[in-house]
């Protein structure tokens, strides 16, 4: 009897230490995930799972027969992007820098080929030097396709497409304001407010606006811009949605590219490495000054709820001042020190309508549902690229500069707007007709086709 007492209080003693170390862990468990960090994933955080630019529809990535990546607005801050340049540099896949730091565009290959840059689903680059430089504070995500997409968004090229989506207007209010101090005499100020503009959140406004004041690392040439991106989108009715977005921008800056000879740079020199801050164009001649006015408007309507209209377009007005003078050929000349130099000048304008219709549609046909797409694009795009037609005659020593001790305003013959040519102007049209359906069979397969004709 007592050995009995004796197992039942044993038992009993192992029961309540069993219970309290299961209270103990469960306790350390409940620390452990109280400790743990938290990490929601949507299409608005770091990464984003959903884009159109694959299929033009709001197909999930993992279904898109195509490889895409997104960056997401949080993930171009955390970034600390300047450039968009800088923000695909982390892309797989993609090397962003062909031409090194390049204050007058973002430049890229993907898989080895340059490829074509839309905005908001539109061809925005038309023609050479004659487009403003996009801010990335201005977007909210940037998209990048690679490969050919020729079905869907015509000729362009088989590297595939950089999209940039413009910031939205959004119902809650949001806003930030805040202002940086940086190298090279950098100052930058910039703000982004959006809400609702009535009560019923119908009407839905944004503000983006940037100013900076800044140097870079090459001498004499700036790097100061002024964006303002305005946009307000109206819930017409419970199934139609009418967004416009606005862009108005000015940046002046120079040609950071300065083509240096490989010694001095790649290969050893006998005056050691040329100053990576050196200018080898001529201080009040040399310029890169853009701007641009631009309107895009996006109507989206649901017929039903298998069916709905999308239409996207916009005009945009762009010009560029461009004055250049580099080192070409880009060698020493006997002192190993002194290169000579040729100089341009060009003035360029563009202008621009382009525009996309898409109607979107769900047909379930058995153990087949077909997501379609049927539309048609256009662009109408009006160029003219003036230029200087006399370079050759100012390649000569009496333009050579010192690279290591550099004397500007001794360069003669320099262009000035007398000298340019009115050379004939461009004028592209092109009209595509595409169709696009992805077929999910039995939930188990999943199947892409399309067409398309363009002229």
């Amino acid at each position: 009897m007592n050995i009995q007492k004796t197992v039942l209080a044993a038992s009993i003693l192992a029961a309540l230490a069993s219970t309290s170390s299961y209270a103990q862990e469960e306790k350390q468990e409940k620390t452990q995930e109280e400790m743990m960090e938290t990490i929601n994933v949507s299409s608005r955080g770091l990464i984003s799972y959903v884009s159109a630019t694959g299929s033009k529809s709001d197909t999930p990535i993992i279904e898109t027969p195509l490889s895409v990546s997104v960056l997401t607005e949080a993930r171009i801050q955390d970034l600390g992007a300047v450039t968009v340049q800088d923000a695909i540099g982390y892309v797989a896949g993609l090397y962003n820098g062909p031409y090194g730091v390049d204050t007058r565009g973002d430049w890229a290959q993907i898989r080895g080929v340059a490829p074509v840059q839309y905005l908001d689903g539109l061809k925005s680059l038309f023609g050479n030097y004659n487009n403003v430089r996009v801010n990335p504070y201005s977007l909210g995500q940037i998209e990048v396709l690679k490969g050919p997409s020729s079905v869907l968004y015509g000729q362009g090229s088989t590297g595939g497409i950089i999209n940039l989506v413009s910031k939205r207007p959004k119902a809650e209010t949001e806003g930030q304001f805040w202002a940086q101090l940086g190298n090279y005499s950098r100052k930058q100020v910039a703000g982004d407010i959006t809400g609702a503009l009535n009560d019923d959140a119908s009407l839905t406004g944004r503000f983006v606006g940037l100013y900076r004041d800044s140097d870079t690392q090459t001498d004499y040439v700036p790097d100061n811009s002024l964006v303002l991106n305005p946009s307000l989108s109206w819930h017409a009715s419970e199934d139609t949605k009418i967004t416009l977005i606005g862009n108005i921008q000015r940046n002046e800056s120079g040609s950071s590219t300065q083509f240096f000879p490989w010694q001095g740079t790649l290969l050893p020199n006998e005056f050691d490495q040329i100053d990576s801050s050196t200018f080898v164009s001529e201080p009040g001649f040399d310029k890169y000054d853009t701007e641009q006015d631009a309107l895009t408007a996006i109507v989206e309507h649901d017929i039903n709820l298998d069916w709905r209209i999308k239409f996207a377009g916009r005009y945009s007005d762009s010009s560029a001042d461009y004055n250049t003078m580099y080192g070409w050929p880009p060698v020493f000349g006997p002192d190993d020190r002194s290169v000579s130099r040729i100089s341009s000048l060009y003035r360029a304008d563009a202008r621009t309508w382009t525009g996309d219709v898409q109607i979107h549609g769900n047909i379930v046909s058995g153990a087949i549902e077909h997501d379609v797409v049927f539309g048609v694009d256009y662009q109408d795009a009006y160029t003219d690229n003036d230029a200087d037609r006399d370079t050759v005659t100012r390649t000569n020593q009496r333009n050579a500069l010192d690279l290591y001790d550099p004397i500007y305003g001794q360069a003669t013959d320099l262009p000035t707007e007398a000298d340019l040519v009115d050379l004939p102007s461009l004028t592209t049209h092109q009209i595509g007709i595409y169709v696009q359906d992805n077929l999910r069979i039995h939930d188990k397969w999943l199947i892409s086709a399309a067409l398309r004709r363009d002229r």
